[in-house]
């Protein structure tokens, strides 16, 4: 498993790390936000491992100045680490959360 430091953003988008760093800081703020009001508990648990998974992305960012992916699966998917699976498993939570919300 070959690992690939990341100094881009998702998928190579941004190069700039001031704006990576700066939009980082802002959507993790605005996130802590939405957690702090959130009254169902599968919401909060949902932002709080977005929550998590950024700030170890954004620590590993600041402190290598990239994040290091580890994981890629097949040739045409971009690389990824553990911090990007639990922000995908924290949004999907919230998303579904959500939609059983509104159905009731």
């Amino acid at each position: 498993m070959a690992t690939t430091c990341n100094s881009a953003s998702a998928w190579g988008l941004i190069h700039d790390q001031t704006w990576i760093l700066a939009a980082g800081f802002g959507l993790l703020f605005i996130i802590s936000y939405f957690w702090y009001t959130a009254k169902d508990p599968k919401i909060r648990l949902g932002l709080g491992l977005v929550l998590l998974g950024g700030l170890l992305n954004l620590g590993e960012r600041l402190y290598h100045g990239c994040v290091t992916d580890y994981f890629k699966l097949v040739s045409w998917w971009p690389a990824f680490n553990i911090p990007d699976i639990v922000i995908v498993v924290g949004f999907m939570i919230v998303i579904f959360s959500q939609f059983k919300i509104k159905n009731q």
